[in-house]
């Protein structure tokens, strides 16, 4: 495979996106009270983050807010793609260490020794029902 031809995936998705802060609760003020978001019920106990929902489900996007410790995780990030396997093969074919989710999700997360940073880059196989959602919105869109 060439190094500069062109992924065989695309990125459809920003799912899930995580901020490290040191002052959470003025972050959570900003994004509640000034632009509206709203906050979303926990559903995995292991995590102290606060979600917040901005969109509208299902093709909302959550926004994670993390107090900054030092030697914790700064950032993360999910993105969906519309071909796990494909993102997968090319990873590969650029050297790129990347780990298969045991978390029940079909997704790969790049190891973050390859990042040099303390962020975690995952991608997931989009849903089914958002990827309809994109395919009407983008052929909507579409010059006639």
């Amino acid at each position: 495979m060439e190094k500069n031809s062109s992924p065989s995936f695309k990125i459809l998705w920003v799912n899930t996106c995580t901020l490290g802060v040191l002052n959470r609760s003025f972050l959570g003020r900003l994004w509640v009270e000034v632009l509206g978001t709203a906050p979303v019920v926990k559903t995995i106990e292991m995590l102290d983050d606060d979600i917040l929902c901005v969109g509208t489900p299902p093709e909302y996007t959550g926004l994670m807010i993390d107090t900054l410790d030092k030697g914790k995780l700064t950032g993360h990030i999910v993105m969906w793609v519309d071909d796990l396997e494909a993102a997968a093969a090319w990873l590969e074919s650029r050297h790129v260490p990347f780990s298969r989710s045991t978390a029940g999700y079909d997704g790969l997360e790049i190891d973050r020794t390859y990042l040099g940073e303390n962020v975690c880059v995952r991608l997931d196989q989009i849903p089914e029902q958002i990827l309809e959602l994109h395919r009407s919105l983008h052929a909507a869109l579409q010059p006639r």
